[in-house]
Order: C-alpha cells, then sequence, then structure tokens
C-alpha cells in the first residue's frame, strides 16, 4: 500500500502481486489477499489500464460489507484488519466505476 500511495504503481503491482501469494500465513488469509488485490487493481488504473483493472476488481468475489456506524467503525466488534478491507473495497470501487454506469463490474 506505502508503494501505491507513493506513486510507485508499477513496484506497487509486483509487491501486491506477491503478498496475493502468500497470504497463507496471515491471520485471515481472505482478508489479506483481498486488500492486496483491491489496491493492485488500483494501482494498475493508475497506470492507464481501466479495462485491466475492472477485470482484476471483479475477481474479488465479493464487495465488503460496510461498518454498521461509519463514524464509529470498530464498535460492532470489527478487527482493524476488517476496517483496512472495507477501506481497500470502497476506495476500489469508487475508482473503477464503469463510464456511464453508476454500478462497478
Amino acid at each position: 500500500m506505502a508503494k501505491y500511495r507513493s506513486g510507485h504503481h508499477a513496484e506497487a503491482i509486483e509487491a501486491l502481486t506477491a503478498a496475493e501469494a502468500v497470504t497463507a500465513e496471515t491471520w485471515h488469509p481472505e482478508i489479506a489477499r483481498n486488500t492486496a488485490g483491491f489496491y493492485r487493481a488500483i494501482s494498475v488504473f493508475q497506470q492507464g489500464k481501466p479495462e485491466d483493472a475492472r477485470a482484476l476488481d471483479g475477481h474479488r468475489g465479493r464487495d465488503e460489507t460496510p461498518p454498521i456506524d461509519e463514524k464509529s467503525p470498530l464498535t460492532d466488534g470489527a478487527h482493524h484488519d476488517d476496517l483496512i478491507l472495507w477501506l481497500a473495497c470502497k476506495e476500489a470501487r469508487t475508482l473503477l466505476v464503469v463510464p456511464g454506469n453508476a454500478k462497478t463490474k
């Protein structure tokens, strides 16, 4: 995520692709894998490849459930990793909106 936030999109794609592959050792592999995937799709988009990015985002499999109270997102027993994943999903879905359509792929 730091590579993406710093504008180093090619390096971010490489690091996030690797992160998706080794998440089995993490506390919640699905959260780690999907978070990396959302940021990889965003990085691909930032490199001028919106259709490729939308295809990657479409493989996430589901929308992340937003917190019950967005102003206090951890009050319903959510873990900080859930919050990070939800924010990554929200950012990706905002950026990857299909032109002329209010919905994302």
